[in-house]
């Protein structure tokens, strides 16, 4: 007997709820493309994605169309079969052999460095992003001084740029950073 939305949507499926830059939130389940929702406040834009994924299953149920399982309960068995170039496949199997390892470890390590790298590398960027801004509003505030100085110096020079925005962010202070360099 076929289950209901509301019984569907008991099962643990994966909500994300992300904050809008302008103000309000978006919310949608991961495993159902397409079903998005937007509320003033996280628990309205949540609110509004259990009632938009509810139609969304049973739009996809009058179909005939099946109804994917949550992320949650796929296992992974550890076990995955790839294809690589020759060269590629020779290349990896002399690093193994050099680090005196399987190339199943040497395939292990590599993939557990990169998805740890990419971990890394956003929380670096994060913190450089951080305090960049603060630095990047007093460059600016010391290139307006010397443009002023410049000003009285050199009568009749043209010099427009941007005014630094109120609110900064480090997305903020790239865009005014790059449209400074362009003026």
């Amino acid at each position: 007997m076929p289950k209901t939305a509301k019984e569907i949507m008991r099962q643990p499926y994966t909500r994300i709820l992300i904050p809008a830059e302008e103000g309000g939130f978006s919310a949608e389940v991961l495993e159902f493309p397409g079903c998005i929702a937007e509320g003033d406040s996280a628990e309205e834009a949540i609110a509004n994605l259990e009632a938009a994924a509810e139609s969304w299953i049973e739009a996809a149920l009058e179909m005939g169309q099946p109804i994917p399982p949550p992320s949650a309960a796929f296992e992974y068995s550890g076990r995955i079969v790839l294809r690589l170039p020759k060269s590629l496949h020779k290349a990896a199997a002399r690093l193994a052999e050099r680090d005196h390892t399987s190339l199943n470890q040497f395939f292990v390590s590599a993939i557990a460095a990169r998805v740890g790298s990419e971990d890394l590398y956003e929380r670096l960027l994060d913190r450089i992003e951080e305090r960049l801004t603060p630095t990047a509003r007093n460059i600016l505030l010391i290139s307006e001084s010397a443009i002023q100085v410049w000003k009285q110096l050199a009568p009749g020079g043209s010099f427009n740029l941007p005014a630094w925005p109120q609110e900064t962010s480090s997305n903020t202070a790239r865009e005014f950073l790059v449209e400074v360099s362009n003026a």
